[in-house]
Protein backbone atom coordinates (compact mmCIF):
# COMPACT_ATOMS: atom_id res chain seq x y z
CA UNK A 1 0.00 0.00 0.00
CA UNK A 2 1.51 3.30 -1.10
CA UNK A 3 1.17 6.09 1.42
CA UNK A 4 1.34 9.77 0.66
CA UNK A 5 4.03 11.93 2.22
CA UNK A 6 1.59 13.55 4.66
CA UNK A 7 1.14 10.15 6.34
CA UNK A 8 4.67 10.37 7.72
CA UNK A 9 4.26 13.96 8.92
CA UNK A 10 0.94 13.60 10.79
CA UNK A 11 2.34 12.42 14.10
CA UNK A 12 5.40 14.64 13.86
CA UNK A 13 3.27 17.74 13.32
CA UNK A 14 1.05 16.79 16.25
CA UNK A 15 4.14 16.45 18.44
CA UNK A 16 5.42 19.85 17.32
CA UNK A 17 2.33 21.68 18.62
CA UNK A 18 3.21 21.26 22.33
CA UNK A 19 6.76 22.41 21.56
CA UNK A 20 5.43 25.58 19.92
CA UNK A 21 3.03 26.25 22.80
CA UNK A 22 5.82 25.76 25.34
CA UNK A 23 8.08 28.25 23.56
CA UNK A 24 5.27 30.80 23.23
CA UNK A 25 4.37 30.55 26.92
CA UNK A 26 7.98 30.71 28.09
CA UNK A 27 8.57 33.79 25.92
CA UNK A 28 5.40 35.46 27.22
CA UNK A 29 6.67 35.15 30.79
CA UNK A 30 9.81 37.09 29.85
CA UNK A 31 8.17 40.00 27.99
CA UNK A 32 5.63 42.62 28.86
CA UNK A 33 2.26 42.00 27.27
CA UNK A 34 1.80 45.69 26.48
CA UNK A 35 4.55 45.49 23.84
CA UNK A 36 2.71 44.14 20.80
CA UNK A 37 5.86 43.68 18.69
CA UNK A 38 7.40 41.42 21.32
CA UNK A 39 4.20 39.35 21.57
CA UNK A 40 4.06 38.90 17.79
CA UNK A 41 7.75 37.98 17.78
CA UNK A 42 7.15 35.35 20.51
CA UNK A 43 4.29 33.79 18.52
CA UNK A 44 6.36 33.81 15.33
CA UNK A 45 9.31 32.20 17.11
CA UNK A 46 7.12 29.49 18.63
CA UNK A 47 5.41 28.80 15.31
CA UNK A 48 8.72 28.63 13.43
CA UNK A 49 10.38 26.31 15.94
CA UNK A 50 7.29 24.08 16.08
CA UNK A 51 7.04 23.73 12.30
CA UNK A 52 10.78 23.21 11.90
CA UNK A 53 10.73 20.52 14.59
CA UNK A 54 7.75 18.84 12.92
CA UNK A 55 9.49 18.78 9.55
CA UNK A 56 12.68 17.32 11.02
CA UNK A 57 10.75 14.65 12.94
CA UNK A 58 8.70 13.87 9.83
CA UNK A 59 11.81 13.36 7.72
CA UNK A 60 13.29 11.10 10.38
CA UNK A 61 10.01 9.20 10.49
CA UNK A 62 10.11 8.68 6.71
CA UNK A 63 13.59 7.18 6.87
CA UNK A 64 12.72 5.01 9.87
CA UNK A 65 9.55 3.63 8.22
CA UNK A 66 11.26 3.00 4.87
CA UNK A 67 14.18 1.28 6.57
CA UNK A 68 11.93 -1.11 8.52
CA UNK A 69 9.80 -1.71 5.41
CA UNK A 70 12.86 -2.69 3.38
CA UNK A 71 14.05 -5.06 6.12
CA UNK A 72 10.73 -6.94 6.03
CA UNK A 73 11.07 -7.76 2.33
Amino acid sequence: MKKNNFYYFKRALLLSLPIAVFIIISELFDIELSDSNAVIKAFAKGFFVGVLTGVILGILNIFAKIDTFLKKE
